[in-house]
């Protein structure tokens, strides 16, 4: 008898407690207009869906050629030179927010004289600001109602632009 009132107390605690953990969330959202097209977003802490992003990254790619000249040796020193040139200019226009930057593999061409051209694809990846923080703290605050703007006030041109 003893054993049994300790497992239903037992029971009962772990039942008390499972039930104190579970406990319901709740969210009351009233007065919003319905007279035109609403959309509500709850969320806690950052979206996953990348609402918020101060950066998106871009790819792309480019054609990287060197000088045609005879001989394969010759052209392919030409390539890496013309390579070398693309990823310091890649670098100096994207400070700080180049990602990868990949020359490729050159593949070379003889064209009516002989000459020899090395040319391949490169590919790069770049972080590109979408917005800034001040703008997501802002977008982040709850805003208050904006009155409207004053009407504007057409320019004027002077006298002498007219004739």
């Amino acid at each position: 008898m003893m054993k049994a009132s300790r497992l239903v107390l037992a029971t009962v605690l772990v039942l008390s407690s499972i039930s104190a953990l579970a406990e319901e969330t709740k969210l009351g959202i009233k007065n919003i207009p319905t007279d035109s097209d609403t959309s509500i977003l709850i969320q806690k802490g950052r979206p996953a869906g990348g609402i918020y992003r101060d950066y998106e990254v871009e790819a792309g790619s480019e054609e990287i050629a060197g000088e045609p000249v005879a001989g394969a040796k010759e052209s392919l020193a030409s390539w890496k030179q013309a390579c070398a040139e693309w990823k310091k200019d890649m670098r100096e226009m994207n400070q700080g927010q180049l990602l990868s930057l990949s020359c490729g593999t050159p593949k070379g061409t003889k064209d009516q004289n002989l000459l020899m051209t090395q040319t391949s694809t490169g590919t790069y990846k770049i972080k590109v600001k979408v917005r800034d923080s001040a703008s997501a703290k802002s977008e982040k605050a709850e805003s208050a109602p904006v009155a409207p703007a004053s009407p504007s006030v057409p320019e004027t041109k002077p006298e002498s632009a007219t004739q």
